[in-house]
Parts: structure tokens; C-alpha cells; sequence
């Protein structure tokens, strides 16, 4: 039996692709778990269409990274958090933190799910990793301790 996940299943495959499964699994378990779907050729095309789209946008995404790359590669962040004598913060600086002063500047193409090496604990200078397919960019993030009063 042909299915359509619809949704990702572990050990199987993610969302969007065809499978041959066994009859069994399919009407018994995938399909009333609303996990997949009978893969008729109506569907068959419909993923197909739906995929070339996907693949589009994620071009054009790529094509807006790149644009911004050299930019992105100049920029320096910096945070005041509250920290303790040894330099650990009381609130890390986490992904949001990051995307909301990116946005802030205006760069509008980095997602939560592109950036690695978060959340920061440390006071001090640290690299983010932005990751985005097989395209690698480093920010410059400083943490400093906010002044006590």
C-alpha cells in the first residue's frame, strides 16, 4: 500500500513523503492516527505541487540569507543581563532573545530553528552559529553584567 504522510513519523519519514508500507500498518495504525494517507494519484500530485512550492520558497529564503550574509557577518550583539561575582547569568540569553534584536535591526530571514550554540550562561564574548542548510554565518554576541545600583 502507497501512503502520503501527513505528519512526521519516527523510523518512517517525515511529513510530505511517499511510502510503500505494508497494508496492515497503513489501515490499521497510520491512517486512523491521522498520521498518513492513501496515496492516490489526485494526492500523489498534490504532494508533488506542494514540494516544488516548498523548494521555491526555500530557494528564494536562501537567495534573501545571501543577500544578507555579509551583513549578518558584520553584526555585534550585545545584551545586559543580570549576572553573580562569577560571571553566571540569572537569565540566559536564549534564541529569542537573539531573533528579536536581529529583527529589531531589521534582518527578517533567521528563524529560532537556524541558530546554534544557545542559550548563553556566560558573561562575555561568544560566537552564534547561524545554520541554514549547508550555509554557516558567526554572530558576535556580548553578554555584560548589568551595573548594580
Amino acid at each position: 500500500m502507497k501512503v502520503i504522510l501527513l505528519k512526521d513519523v519516527p523510523q518512517l519519514g517525515q511529513q510530505g513523503r511517499i511510502l510503500k508500507v505494508k497494508d496492515g500498518y497503513g489501515r490499521n495504525f497510520l491512517i486512523p492516527q491521522g498520521l498518513a494517507r492513501v496515496a492516490d494519484t489526485k494526492a500523489i500530485k498534490a504532494v508533488e505541487d506542494i514540494q516544488v512550492t516548498n523548494a521555491r520558497l526555500l530557494a528564494q529564503k536562501i537567495d534573501a540569507i545571501q543577500a544578507e550574509k555579509k551583513a549578518l557577518s558584520q553584526v555585534a550583539l550585545v545584551f545586559h543581563k543580570p549576572a553573580n561575582d562569577q560571571g553566571h547569568l540569572f537569565a540566559a540569553v536564549t534564541a529569542d532573545d537573539i531573533i528579536a534584536e536581529l529583527r529589531r535591526r531589521k534582518f527578517r530571514t533567521i528563524e529560532k530553528s537556524h541558530l546554534w550554540g544557545l542559550p548563553i550562561k556566560l558573561v562575555g564574548k561568544h560566537d552564534v552559529e547561524i545554520k541554514i542548510k549547508k550555509e554557516k554565518i558567526y554572530i558576535s554576541v556580548r553578554v555584560e553584567a548589568e551595573k548594580k545600583k
